[in-house]
């Protein structure tokens, strides 16, 4: 009895040592390059086009992870989905045109452009060439923003196996380093942690100058924790760790005080809960029904908390009232497209032409510098081109992920197709991909939803 219970203790050390070697060996699959890239990008990378040094020393730091992608720089191109391939091209490429000068008799012909006419024509350049774009500095500037998420493309390791469950396993963990930064913060004195000035202190903005980016990566975080716990990562001591993960990730996006992030939170949480009811389909539909009353009464007690303490009051007090500002400034931004279509003002330039749409009743304290709805603002800078590049992006996107849903690693793929809807549905009232850091964990999304080849899986998963 005593030597096999010995032994009974060994293969249990040994298939934790292996649990945890496994753990270890899964980031190695993606290559140190690519993490400390995306490290480097998520730390710095959070503040939006406001901080240019610090998103030109994350494009810096791009070009320098290239670099070591030159010797397999053809390797690499090869590995890319082919469609990706083009999207990425015509995605650098839309900006590029948009900065090439034009005879005076063709970009003066182009609609919206009479401001510009005048203006040129008090100086005396009426005949100068000009780009499409009405101010190239900044499209130039839109660009080079492109050039991170690029680096994140080429150096990952498509079709190499266990990349995906890495790339998973890296946003966990980047969400466990923003919430446990953001937690300090919220005990700082004055908001001496944030690394950006803050409109209001008392919310959890982690790495990033816009809240309600904390609370969307929360919510990709708590999406990225799920598909990990049904993932080859997801041994029986590891699980737990990914669903205690995932609720801590909840309650981070609570406390950003984000009322899209809470929102979007039913997105994943909907997705658990389908996971669970199907695990729970072995047991009888009596279990089923107890097990889900029990899931209501604690969904109850976790809302009777959620008003009763202070800091997640904060946030469902914000649901009382919606009213703001977006509603106006999307009224102004269609006269904005209707100026500018179909060509666009180039990308970047919303906070130069808005201001001559903007009405009167309208006009705020403070300039807006964003349409607070990403798919207007492409309209505005970028016309129906622009529109149709999203298009193409959704519609391809949409497309794999469709024909990946009877493959083996679906769940990988399932979690992070649901966390780019996410980004996708906050596009709507606000602007997710517009820093460094969500561009680089958007290009990670999208590399696991693609970059699996296809292997039928076990038809009785979940």
């Amino acid at each position: 009895m005593g030597y096999s219970a010995g032994r009974s203790r060994s293969h249990k050390r040994k298939s934790a040592d292996a649990e945890l070697l496994n753990l270890r060996q899964a980031p190695g699959q993606l290559g140190v390059v690519l993490l400390a890239l995306a490290f480097f990008a998520f730390v710095m990378g959070g503040g939006g086009s406001r901080y240019a040094l610090a998103n030109l020393l994350v494009q810096i730091a791009a070009l320098g992870a290239m670099a070591f992608a030159i010797p397999h720089f053809r390797k690499s191109l090869g590995d890319m989905p082919r469609g990706l391939r083009l999207l990425v091209v015509c995605s650098f490429l839309l900006p590029l045109l948009q900065i090439v000068p034009l005879p005076p008799a063709l970009w003066q012909a182009l609609p919206g452009r009479d401001l510009v006419a005048e203006s040129l024509e008090l100086i005396g350049q009426s005949a100068a060439w000009f780009p499409l774009s009405v101010d190239y500095g900044r499209t130039l500037v839109a660009m080079a923003s492109l050039v991170p998420v690029l680096a994140i493309l080429l150096l990952y390791p498509w079709g190499k196996e266990g990349a995906a469950e890495a790339a998973l396993l890296l946003i966990v963990v980047l969400g466990w380093l923003n919430f446990a930064f953001g937690a300090l913060q919220l005990f700082a004195p004055q908001n001496a942690l944030n690394p950006y000035p803050v409109r209001d202190g008392g919310r959890l903005y982690g790495f990033f100058a816009n809240h309600n980016s904390s609370g969307l990566f929360f919510v990709i975080a708590l999406c990225a924790a799920i598909g990990a716990a049904r993932s080859s990562l997801a041994t029986p001591a590891l699980r737990p760790f990914f669903w205690g993960s995932g609720a801590i990730f909840a309650l981070g996006a609570v406390l950003t005080n984000s009322r899209s992030s809470t929102a979007l939170l039913l997105l994943p949480l909907a997705l658990a809960g389908w996971i669970g009811w199907n695990k729970l389909a072995r047991f009888g539909g009596k279990v089923r029904m107890a097990v889900a009353a029990a899931a209501v009464v604690s969904l109850g007690g976790m809302a009777l908390l959620f008003t009763q303490n202070s800091r997640l009051g904060a946030t469902a007090s914000r649901f009382a009232t919606l009213e703001d500002h977006r509603p106006e400034i999307w009224t102004d931004s269609l006269v904005s497209i209707e100026r500018f279509f179909p060509f666009g003002s180039g990308l970047g330039t919303f906070r130069d032409v808005f201001p001559v749409d903007e009405s009167l009743e309208y006009v705020l304290a403070g300039q807006a510098g964003r349409a607070h709805n990403d798919y207007m603002e492409i309209a505005i800078e970028a016309g129906i081109f622009g529109l149709l590049l999203v298009a193409a992006w959704g519609l391809w996107l949409a497309i794999k992920v469709f024909a990946a849903r009877n493959n083996k690693h679906w769940p990988v793929v399932q979690a992070a197709a649901i966390g780019f809807l996410c980004i996708a549905a906050q596009s709507l009232i606000d602007y997710p991909l517009r820093n460094q850091a969500m561009l680089c964990i958007a290009g990670l999304l999208i590399a696991v939803m693609v970059g699996r080849e296809p292997a039928k899986r076990d038809r009785n998963a979940t």
